[in-house]
């Protein structure tokens, strides 16, 4: 007979109820991760702006009644020559706007963001970079001037190996100039740029976002509850078809039909036997016979007594 997994009512019952409470959990997790990936365009673009060398930083963000009057300013904003927009995200309910301003625009346009009339208070952070080469100018001067000496003492030399010397020296002289030229054109250009993170949302409504987030958490219940049901009635499957060919290629078990000492094949009771051995007359409850004989003392005369006696 071919090895069948068997559950009782209450085993089924428990799968059931580990299940339903899986599709809780899980759902309630996926709701909160759900309001995370929301802002997951913010996020990154605050990564970002963290990790600029600007030397002046601002990231602002507050929530406004109506978001397409804000877009206007906004737009307007990035229609400057002085602004550089890096990032525009925006949706139905949010924007995120990532952009340089030129040091000349830059206060005023930072006035017009924190005067405009927002849904609850604005959240604002400034931050100056400190890490600033004071002597890289200083540095690349110097090395300006080496490359003039090494280039008249090559004018001036007739001798090819220190000519070959002073070639080599002006090539590494010319390489630190390189990299200085570009580190300061980066650091002037921070300077005179200043970076600018708005994330705006709108105003929230709260029957909208309890309606918003009630669906979340049915559908997400509904996908992790039918999610759950197949995939245990997989691996539930998958353990049958295991115990089927296990019987079929002679595996057995430790316990049943299958395999392992059959304790069928061991019959206790009154009529069974083992070994030759009747156990049927042991018991509690069982009888034997027992065969007295006694003897007359005057005649001699010896008379044979059977009687049946339970046994001890």
């Amino acid at each position: 007979m071919n090895m069948r997994l068997k559950f009782s009512r209450q085993f089924k019952l428990l799968i059931a109820v580990v299940i339903i409470l899986g599709a809780v959990l899980l759902a309630r997790t996926n709701f909160f991760r759900g309001k995370d990936s929301e802002n997951s365009v913010a996020k990154e673009t605050k990564r970002e702006f963290n990790k600029s060398s600007n030397f002046i930083r601002t990231s602002i963000e507050f929530n406004v009644d109506s978001l397409s009057v804000f877009l206007k300013m906004i737009d307007n904003i990035s229609s400057k020559e002085t602004v550089s927009v890096l990032k525009k995200e925006q949706s139905a309910t949010s924007l995120v706007f990532l952009a340089e301003i030129n040091e000349s625009d830059y206060d005023d346009i930072l006035s017009e963001i924190r005067n405009y009339p927002s849904a609850g208070n604005k959240k604002e952070d400034t931050k100056k970079n400190a890490e600033f080469d004071a002597d890289l100018q200083q540095r690349l001067d110097i090395n300006i001037k080496l490359k003039n000496k090494y280039l008249t003492d090559l004018e001036k030399t007739k001798q090819a190996y220190t000519s070959d010397r002073l070639r080599e020296s002006l090539n590494l002289v010319q390489k630190t100039i390189d990299s200085l030229e570009v580190q300061l054109k980066t650091v002037n250009h921070n300077k005179q740029n200043n970076l600018l993170f708005l994330s705006i949302g709108t105003k929230p409504s709260a029957i909208k976002s309890l309606f918003s987030k009630s669906t979340n958490i049915a559908v997400t219940f509904g996908v992790a509850l039918i999610g759950l049901i197949i995939g245990t009635f997989v691996i539930l499957f998958v353990i049958n078809g295991i115990l089927v060919l296990m019987s079929i290629l002679g595996i057995r078990t430790s316990k049943g039909k299958g395999g392992g000492k059959s304790y069928g094949s061991y019959k206790y009771g009154s009529s069974s036997s083992y070994g030759g051995y009747s156990y049927g007359r042991y018991g509690s409850n069982s009888k034997r016979k027992v065969k007295r004989i006694y003897k007359d003392p005057t005649t001699g005369e010896k008379t044979e007594v059977t009687s049946t006696e339970n046994k001890k």
